[in-house]
């Protein structure tokens, strides 16, 4: 008999530059027994980390239990410690927020961005709650920055851990016990010389300069923070505001923000579902170049299964290639995981031919109800008949039914999706017939046989999916038109330019695998890197106002812009087609088209609408058949080639990019009906009282 001894070693620097080891760093002396102050303690975590190796001995050469050689892994220890702190301090108006515990994830999140990390030298950083500070100090130590201020107001929980870092010799580390909430603390910092070679630089827009990005500051901020004292507004939303007046830390140049966010706004802000784009995402679209999750939760509300087995299949692979092509070296314990298959009916039930897809979220209660021993018998089959009177009754289970019809559900579900396999592809020709056919009658002069053909063609396709889809019930077809319009919006082909939608499918690598071990509280948590683009459609349009000095006008669009992202959450279902005559009164939708050329490729002419209807299709064959097939289609048919009032039905506001939502305010504002207040704003749109974005909630989701 052999016993596994355990026993503490240290990491040694490797050659190898892409190695484990060397993306940890080299480990400084031996682990110091005695540790005066708790940062003395997180310094030995962010410079040492124990590692467990496993060495065989007999058992007559083990040695006997020693508590203190016993290897813990560093982020259970950080967050012991940060844990200890909270509960030894007093209470404070700052409520306590989630931090970073591990420092391997800090060292691995810093080697993902290291690349990035070149264009910031030389550079300041302002720190936002930094709270315990270990990513902070790893983050000073990679780029050496000038100046570190680090801005937490919260001393009873947090003074311990960043007061070793302000007190060594030289140290370029300042604390400022100001409050992030309060705006005047970003103008205090510049105006009391906290950062003198930034006011050194030239203001955005003085003396003939432009905006651009300033890649001398740089903002790391933990948003995990409840805003406290009466403030209302999130942070996050807040900077990302500030880009458009260039205010806060943006006044001399836009800067880059690396957030550390809760795995609910992170989902908010990076959405991975066009379902869930809402006002927030268009709003950081609008104001960044990049958002990149840089580590986080893959598998973060079965969005896979909201995506698609296609769709998450293509996006993988477009991803990977994109990663190679990078050379972005990811660890192996780091790899995004695989998301958790669905339930096989099969297990628990009658034989049927499993289909492989993604979990859903109330697969977890079949789950649960199939572990139950007390369970009912789904395989044996059902007694035929009436029971006699003899037959003795069947104990009451409360359970029985909710298993049975959960099993039931799971089972058809899986017939659902071999339907779905058959019919996306259809759904895909048809989507690019559609968008063939509805170009070519845009550009270029078609004959009447052309169009004829191609509707006919779309129609046949659109009949064969009607069949396959005819014996599911209305929840699954409900669930196939949300799976395609997943796909249509990543793959391009309505919007004309071959481009996903959504910003998370244009991401340059998988996020970082995280474990709730590494974060205290011990919940997931995503870490996002903002980087903002300083020659968005929105800043070319201030620069406008500025040198026809109406910047009042402007601040009004803004106004305006924030309201009609406000239908994108509030009227996601509603249509682009309901909205835009709210805003133009009495104008055409071939009028507004012209004017906004953006909305052109996601229009559909009556002839393509027909196509819907087999009834309208089959009396549009029959009337044109006795006209000249070689005529021009415009000139036979003139009213079904143009634009009516129902070319943007299937268009929901959620569909359109924040470039095309800003052109529609620009138009807005140029034409007749031109809003001069917020109450002209409240009138077309309508909705409640118009709130300022800072001054909406954030977490719930409903931004």
């Amino acid at each position: 008999m052999v016993i596994v001894k355990l026993s503490v070693v240290q990491l040694q620097a490797s050659p190898f530059p892409n190695s484990r080891a060397a993306a940890v760093g080299d480990v400084i002396g031996p682990p110091r027994p005695h540790f005066a102050q708790t940062g003395d303690f997180i310094d030995f975590i962010s410079s040492s980390f124990p590692r467990i190796t496993t060495d065989i001995v007999p058992e007559c050469q083990m040695p006997p239990p020693v508590t203190q050689n016993l290897a813990f892994k560093p982020s259970l220890v950080v967050a012991q410690a940060i844990r200890n702190v909270m509960k030894t301090r007093p209470a404070s108006d700052y409520q306590p927020r989630a931090h970073i515990a591990s420092s391997i994830l800090c060292q691995d999140i810093l080697s993902r961005l290291a690349p990035s990390f070149k264009k910031h030298s030389p550079c300041d950083i302002i720190d936002v709650f930094p709270g315990a500070g270990l990513l902070s100090r790893q983050l000073h130590d990679h780029i050496k920055p000038r100046r570190h201020l680090l801005i937490e107001p919260n001393l009873n929980y947090y003074n311990s851990f960043l007061q070793p870092l302000t007190t060594v010799p030289d140290s370029r580390y300042k604390h400022l016990a100001w409050d992030p909430f309060d705006l005047k603390t970003y103008d205090d910092i510049f105006d009391e010389g906290h950062l003198p070679e930034q006011s050194e630089r030239p203001l955005v827009w003085s003396n003939g300069s432009r905006c651009t990005t300033n890649d001398t500051l740089l903002v790391v901020a933990n948003f995990t923070a409840s805003p406290q004292l009466g403030n209302t507004y999130t942070l996050m939303l807040r900077y990302l505001e500030a880009c458009f007046d260039q205010t806060l830390f943006h006044k001399y140049g836009l800067v880059r923000v690396i957030g550390f966010l809760t795995g609910a706004d992170a989902e908010v802000l990076l959405p991975r579902v066009t379902a869930r784009r809402r006002r927030s995402a268009a709003l950081a679209e609008a104001a960044c170049a990049e958002i990149t999750e840089v580590a986080g939760d893959n598998n973060r509300e079965y969005w896979h299964s909201q995506k698609g087995v296609m769709t998450w299949d293509v996006s993988l692979k477009q991803v990977q290639e994109l990663a190679e092509k990078a050379g972005v070296v990811t660890p192996e314990d780091r790899e995004a995981p695989r998301p958790p298959c669905a339930p096989n009916p099969s297990d628990y039930g009658k034989r049927v031919r499993y289909i492989v897809r993604p979990k859903r979220s109330w697969h977890e209660t079949y789950i649960k109800m199939t572990e139950d021993p007390d369970r009912p018998n789904l395989k044996a089959a059902a007694k035929r008949g009436r029971p006699s009177s003899d037959t003795p009754k069947r104990p009451l289970n409360p359970h029985h039914a909710r298993a049975i019809a959960l099993h039931n559900r799971l089972a058809y579900e899986n017939k659902d999706e071999k339907v779905y396999r058959e019919a996306e592809p259809i759904n895909l020709k048809i989507e690019l017939l559609e968008a063939e056919l509805a170009s070519k009658l845009r550009t270029e002069e078609v004959t009447l046989d052309y169009v004829l053909k191609r509707a006919k063609m779309i129609r046949d396709l659109k009949n064969e999916a009607t069949l396959l889809l005819a014996a599911r019930n209305s929840a699954a077809i409900m669930r196939f038109n949300s799976l395609m319009e997943e796909r249509s919006y990543f793959d391009g082909v309505i919007s004309g330019d071959g481009k996903p939608l959504l910003v998370w499918d244009k991401r340059p690598y998988e996020p970082l695998r995280v474990d709730t071990e590494e974060f205290w509280p011990q919940q997931k948590y995503s870490i996002i890197d903002f980087q903002p683009n300083p020659n968005s459609p929105i800043i070319q349009t201030q620069k406008e106002h500025i040198e026809n000095k109406t910047l009042h006008t402007y601040n009004l669009m803004l106004r305006a812009y924030r309201h009609l992202l406000g239908t994108v959450t509030t009227h996601s279902q509603k249509s682009v087609g309901e909205i835009l005559p709210l805003m133009f009164p009495g104008r055409s939708m071939k009028d507004i088209m012209e004017s906004i050329p953006g909305l052109i490729p996601y229009a559909r002419q009556p002839v393509v609408q027909l196509t819907d209807s087999k009834y309208a299709m089959k009396h549009l064959l029959s009337t044109a058949g006795h006209a000249d097939g070689a005529k021009p289609f415009k000139e036979v048919h003139p009213e079904l080639a143009t634009y009516n009032e129902k070319c943007f039905d299937l268009v929901k506001c959620r569909h359109l990019p924040s470039s095309i939502l800003w052109d529609i305010i620009v138009e807005w504002q140029k034409s007749a009906s031109a809003f001069q207040s917020e109450a002209d704003i409240h009138r077309a749109l309508g909705g409640g009282r118009i709130r300022r974005m800072e001054g909406e909630q954030f977490s719930t989701g409903f931004v």
